[in-house]
């Protein structure tokens, strides 16, 4: 009958007293060789160790994907703002109502202060803007049962800007459009009509 190794699985003659191949002590035969079954063992604890989770690890990454999705949020609501300032420009409140200021007009205290000097219209808030090319932007408003002198705005053809029903007259040469909304008399004097249109939201 073949005999085999108990130590190393070789395969021994029947008169061997010492394993050829490993030199141990040829004692009772074995069917399963021992080293053989130490070596499984070993490697499948090797397999457990290597899949064991890295627990250390597993949480800086987590820490480190939270973080980059709050920076990647960030980062998507300063291109969106900017997206948005870029077609809309700036805005502006002026006596409660809101006006869209076209970029490249900042606020302006010498546009304000000739307005407010209108003896004209009382009771109202102005705000002026120019840009780098002389252009200039000023929006009155005013509370009509305060100032009488705001009905003017129903003389002339009317004209609708923006879905805004008003008139167009004149003021230092540049148009001056004006009309009623919600109890507010507006007035919003700019370059050219184009302008109007992209200030009144």
């Amino acid at each position: 009958m073949t005999r085999y190794c108990a130590q190393c699985g070789a395969k021994l003659e029947d008169n061997e007293k010492f394993c050829s191949e490993c030199g141990s002590m040829i004692g009772k035969k074995e069917d399963t060789p021992k080293k053989k079954v130490i070596v499984e063992d070993a490697d499948e604890t090797t397999d457990k160790v290597k899949s064991k989770p890295n627990n250390n690890k597993s949480t800086k990454n987590s820490s480190f994907n939270i973080l980059i999705c709050i920076v990647g949020i960030v980062v998507v609501f300063i291109v969106l703002f900017g997206v948005i300032s870029l077609f809309t420009g700036g805005g502006t409140s002026v006596n409660g109502v809101s006006f869209n200021i076209p970029d490249g007009y900042k606020s302006d205290n010498y546009v304000t202060s000739q307005w407010e000097k209108n003896p004209n219209v009382k009771n109202y808030e102005v705000k002026g803007y120019s840009n780098d090319y002389g252009d200039t932007i000023a929006i009155a408003v005013s509370d009509v049962s305060k100032n009488a002198n705001i009905y003017s705005v129903t003389d002339g053809k009317p004209i609708t800007i923006h879905g805004k029903e008003g008139v167009i007259q004149y003021f230092s040469g540049e148009p001056l459009f004006m009309y009623i909304e919600n109890g507010k008399y507006i007035g919003i004097s700019a370059p050219d009509k184009s302008t109007i249109n992209e200030i009144i939201r």
